[in-house]
């Protein structure tokens, strides 16, 4: 859903810190995408991040005990 919202590639959503979401008042999210293929001077970019994908999103972070640091991470069994 972030990636759809966002329309980043493979390697932007990989990128994606928690440090780079900034909340907004109706539930959405602005991302910072830092780096772009399609950027080459990296001044990076906000994506916009839906309220159903934001909410989608902290879901995530809660279950993950993500708090800070990468967004979408390896997961282990165990």
């Amino acid at each position: 859903m972030v990636g759809y919202d966002t329309m980043c590639r493979r390697s932007e959503l990989a990128a994606l810190r928690v440090e780079d979401l900034t909340p907004l008042s109706d539930g959405s999210m602005l991302a910072l995408i830092r780096r772009a293929k399609n950027d080459p001077f990296g001044d990076g970019r906000d994506g916009f991040v839906s309220a159903p994908a934001a909410d989608a999103l902290k879901a995530w972070l809660e279950a993950a005990k993500i708090s800070e640091g990468w967004l979408f991470r390896r997961v282990n069994p165990g």
